[in-house]
């Protein structure tokens, strides 16, 4: 799980003086163990993944508006934290798994089409990026009229 690898990690950095580290993921750990409080219960990696993702995006709406100087922390900072995403969906691999689902004759709705394709991307221990998906699944569904 991503959490443990996180904790695993603070621990580490902790044993190595790096304190910047500690400082980051343990913010990180806060956020998750936060939402896990919440929920009353452990989130899974698909939910940890979307807080590390918000983490991401923040930091790079931040990045659009910081000084040259700070652009390399924040980048490192991101690196960070995007280190521990999964892999990502290719456009490829989108585009030949709407290909099949297609061909197999299943429901060609927009709607029914991504959530199968978040179940496939969670299934195969990827992240889904939506806007991308979208993109991709109406251009196909569009082609195929």
């Amino acid at each position: 799980m991503i959490t443990q690898e996180i904790r695993k990690d603070i621990l580490a950095a902790r044993k190595n003086g790096n304190r910047l580290i500690v400082t980051r993921l343990s913010t990180l750990l806060g956020e998750i163990q936060k939402k896990e409080t919440n929920k009353a219960a452990e989130l899974s990696d698909q939910e940890v993944s979307g807080i590390i993702i918000s983490f991401v995006n923040n930091l790079t709406e931040l990045m659009k508006n910081s000084s040259e100087d700070q652009i390399p922390v924040l980048e490192e900072e991101k690196n960070l934290y995007s280190s521990y995403l999964p892999k990502a969906l290719s456009s490829e691999e989108i585009s030949n798994y709407v290909q099949t689902y297609l061909q197999s004759g299943n429901d060609s709705k927009m709607g029914v089409l991504m959530n199968s394709l978040k179940k496939y991307a969670e299934d195969n221990d990827k992240i889904l990026d939506g806007k991308m998906a979208s993109e991709i699944v109406k251009r196909i569904l569009n082609d195929k009229r």
